[in-house]
């Protein structure tokens, strides 16, 4: 029996030694196993992500509610604020929604200024003289526009005009402020107030203030313009 001893504790041993083995290998394929099944989740779920975001944003553009005149609400985020650009090469819808009209935007802003405790702003055409041109300069713009350039000049114009003096010859004020905003995907006057220039700090200081006196919106789908001014 006691020969026999070493033979068993060996073989005992040769034994222990392939299942540790065993055991190894099994664990190395298991790890490569959840590996390569955890890449192919990571895979699936980023495609199902990117065809899946599409579709939501259509949902929440669909069963987005109206703002309440008078109140500011605001439940799901704008997709775009004036300065998140769409890239150049976005096409806009072949059939550009209904124009929103300077009587609209005004109304809209009205509704806003009075919700945050803010004294009214005449209208006044001659700053809507103004606004138009600016709009119209934009639209010229985004028909030669470079695959690096942006919709917006970044105020530009307006200061090319301020600095020749012709901003005070056509709007007839001593102070004047000008919001812009470039959205093809707002499609009412109070997005364009309470969703585009409200999400800007500068905008919003603007579109505010109480420092104006006087005020036209301006817009054709997609720029639009705010000029603000006192005499």
């Amino acid at each position: 029996m006691r020969k026999f001893l070493p033979k068993l504790f060996s073989g005992l041993k040769f034994f222990s030694v392939v299942m540790a083995i065993a055991v190894a290998d099994s664990l190395v394929l298991n790890f490569f196993f959840d590996q390569i099944k955890s890449k192919y989740i990571i895979e699936t779920a980023l495609s199902y992500h990117q065809e899946f975001v599409p579709f939501l944003e259509e949902i929440i553009a669909g069963r987005r509610p109206e703002v309440a005149a008078g109140k500011v609400s605001r439940p799901f985020p704008p997709p775009l604020t004036p300065y998140s650009l769409l890239p150049t090469s976005t096409p806009l819808p072949p059939t550009p929604p209904p124009t929103i009209s300077e009587d609209e935007l005004y109304s809209a802003l009205q509704d806003y200024r009075t919700a945050n405790g803010r004294t009214h702003l005449v209208f006044e055409e001659n700053l809507c003289v103004y606004a138009r041109k600016r709009v119209d300069e934009h639209l010229n713009r985004l028909e030669t526009l470079g695959p690096d350039d942006k919709p917006l000049d970044a105020h530009a114009g307006f200061q090319r005009d301020a600095d020749s003096g012709e901003l005070f010859k056509v709007t007839d004020m001593k102070a004047v402020a000008e919001n812009l905003a470039y959205l093809p995907a707002y499609t009412t006057a109070t997005q364009i107030v309470e969703w585009g220039w409200d999400t800007s700090t500068t905008h919003r200081n603007a579109q505010l203030s109480n420092d104006w006196t006087h005020v036209c919106l301006s817009g054709k789908y997609p720029f639009y313009v705010g000029i603000f001014g006192h005499h």
